[in-house]
C-alpha cells in the first residue's frame, strides 16, 4: 500500500517568497493485493497429483465391460487415495486486486476552489470450484470500477441588502452565500469467461472437422395405373460422415474420442462440435472431469453521468444572528446506461447446424446436376436441392416465406456459396463463423443469449 499527499504549488508573497498557503495540493493512495487462494481452508484441500492429472488428461476414459460390451467411462471413477494429495491452497484459484484513489485541490482565490478526483478498482479472480481435477480450466472473473468528478465551489461572502452598516443592523441582511457545481462519471465493468478462449465464442465448442458427404438416394417408380415397376429415380439425399480431423484448439477434449474407430455420423463421438457428453464429464455427480470448459461468457456494463448544482445563503433579520434562516436549493441531473448479456457459446454450433440449409425442402426436378450410377450401365438424373423460391415469396411477403434463415443468408454471403449449395457447418473453422451471422431472434429463441 502507498499513500502520498502534499502541495504542488504554494502561494508567494510580495517579496516572491513562498508562504505556507498551498494553491494546488494533491492526495494519492493505492494498494495491490494478491491471494493464492481466495478462500483458503484451515485444513487444506485435496487435488489429484500432477502425474495423475497428466495421465487423466491424456486418457480421460477407460473401457468397462457392461452387458458383454466394452463401453467408455471416466477413468477418474477409479481414483484412490494414493492418487490425490493434500495441499495448503487451492490450485489456480487466485485473487488479485488493484485500488487507486487520487485528488487535486486547486485554490483560485480565497473564495473559489476546484477539486478534481477519481477512483479506480480492478479485480481479477478465479473460483474455488473444480479444485480436485479440473482446476486448470477455472473461469476468470474481471471486475472494474472507475469513477471521476469535477467540483467548482464559489463563496460569495457576506453581501448585504442594506445600503450601509447602520441600516444592516436595523434591516435584513444576506450572508454566507455560496454555490457548488459538480459533475461526475462512473463506469462499472464485470466480465466472466474461459481464460483461454475469452471472447472467441466458436472456439468453446470446437473439436475438429467432421466432414460429411451429400449422397443421393434413389427409390422405385411405379406406374400409377398398373402398379408395375417402371424404374428408379432420385428421391432425396443422405448425409454420411466420411472423415474426422481433431483440432488443437481444444486438443485435450479430443482425447475423449480416442476409442471411436468406426463411425457413420458425428453422434458416434462423445465430443463433437457443440456437444458435451454430460455423463462422461461428471465424476459421481460430485466433481468435474479434466479439461472441461466453462460454457458461459457474460458481460455487464453500467455507466452513470451526474450533474449537481447547489446553492445556499443565510438570511439574518434585523442583524439578529440568533434568528437567522439558512436557505438551500439545487438541481440534479442523472443519466444511467445499463447493459448486460450472457452467451452460452457451445450452443452456437448446435443452433447454427439447425439453421443452415433449412430452406431445402425437396429436390428440384428441373435442375439436373449429374447422373446416378445404378449399376449394370443404368443411370438416372441427379437433381439439385429445391430451395424455396425467394422471388415467389417476395410476390406475397405477408403469406409466403423463402424459408431461409438469417444465419444461412449471412453464412452463404460470407462463404460465397450459392442458394442451392449444401453447406457442411462441421468442416468450417471457428474463424469462418461469427456471432453477427445470427439474428437477435434466432439467438434468443434458442436461449443462447
Amino acid at each position: 500500500m502507498i499513500s502520498l499527499s502534499g502541495p504542488v504549488l504554494k502561494k508567494k508573497n510580495a517579496k516572491g517568497e513562498r508562504t505556507g498557503e498551498s494553491i494546488i495540493g494533491y492526495r494519492f493512495s493505492g494498494q495491490y493485493r494478491s491471494r493464492g487462494d481466495r478462500d483458503a481452508s484451515a485444513v487444506g484441500i485435496y487435488k489429484v497429483k500432477d502425474e495423475v492429472y497428466d495421465q487423466l488428461s491424456a486418457n480421460p476414459l477407460t473401457l468397462f465391460s457392461s452387458g458383454g460390451q466394452l463401453v467408455p467411462i471416466p477413468a477418474a471413477n477409479f481414483l484412490t487415495e494414493d492418487d490425490v494429495e493434500l495441499v495448503n491452497a487451492r490450485p489456480n484459484s487466485d485473487d488479485v486486486r488493484y485500488d487507486a484513489t487520487g485528488k487535486f485541490d486547486i485554490r483560485l482565490n480565497k473564495n473559489m476552489d476546484i477539486a478534481i478526483g477519481g477512483q479506480f478498482n480492478h479485480r481479477q479472480a478465479k473460483p474455488i470450484t473444480n479444485s480436485l481435477m479440473n482446476y486448470n480450466r477455472n473461469r476468470t472473473e474481471y471486475n472494474t470500477d472507475a469513477r471521476g468528478f469535477f467540483r467548482f465551489r464559489h463563496r460569495i461572502g457576506g453581501a448585504t441588502t442594506a445600503a450601509d452598516s447602520d441600516a444592516a443592523k436595523k434591516g435584513t441582511s444576506i450572508q454566507n452565500a455560496s454555490y457548488t457545481l459538480q459533475m461526475s462519471y462512473n463506469l462499472t465493468n464485470n466480465h466472466t469467461s474461459d481464460p483461454i478462449h475469452e471472447g472467441n465464442l466458436f472456439d468453446y465448442g470446437y473439436i475438429g472437422s467432421f466432414a460429411s458427404s451429400e449422397n443421393p438416394v434413389t427409390g422405385p417408380v411405379f406406374n400409377p395405373i398398373t402398379g408395375e415397376l417402371e424404374g428408379f429415380e432420385h428421391i432425396g439425399n443422405n448425409y454420411r460422415l466420411d472423415d474426422y480431423t481433431p483440432s488443437d484448439i481444444n486438443a485435450p477434449l479430443t482425447n475423449y474420442n480416442i476409442f471411436v474407430e468406426d463411425f457413420d455420423n458425428r453422434n458416434d463421438f462423445p465430443y463433437f462440435n457443440g456437444n458435451r457428453p454430460q455423463a462422461l464429464m461428471s465424476i459421481y455427480g460430485l466433481h468435474t472431469n479434466v479439461n472441461d470448459i466453462y460454457n458461459r461468457v457474460d458481460k455487464t456494463e453500467n455507466q452513470r453521468y451526474q450533474f449537481n448544482a447547489k446553492g445556499l445563503f443565510e438570511i439574518v433579520p434585523s442583524g439578529n444572528s440568533k434568528g437567522k434562516h439558512t436557505i438551500e436549493f439545487g438541481i440534479m441531473y442523472e443519466q444511467r446506461i445499463d447493459r448486460f448479456h450472457v452467451i452460452t457459446p457451445r450452443g452456437l454450433w448446435q443452433i447454427g447446424r439447425q439453421l443452415a440449409n433449412v430452406h431445402f425442402n425437396d429436390l428440384d426436378t428441373n435442375d439436373v446436376i449429374g447422373q446416378i450410377d445404378l449399376g449394370g450401365g443404368n443411370f438416372v438424373d441427379q437433381y439439385a436441392n429445391l430451395a424455396q423460391d425467394a422471388i415467389w415469396a417476395a410476390e406475397d411477403p405477408e403469406n409466403r416465406t423463402d424459408g431461409q434463415s438469417y444465419f444461412d443468408k449471412s453464412l452463404r454471403a460470407a462463404l460465397g456459396a450459392g442458394r442451392k449449395e449444401w453447406i457442411d457447418l462441421d468442416v468450417l473453422t471457428p474463424d469462418q463463423l461469427s456471432l453477427y451471422y445470427f439474428s437477435a431472434t434466432e439467438l434468443t429463441n434458442a436461449q443462447i443469449v
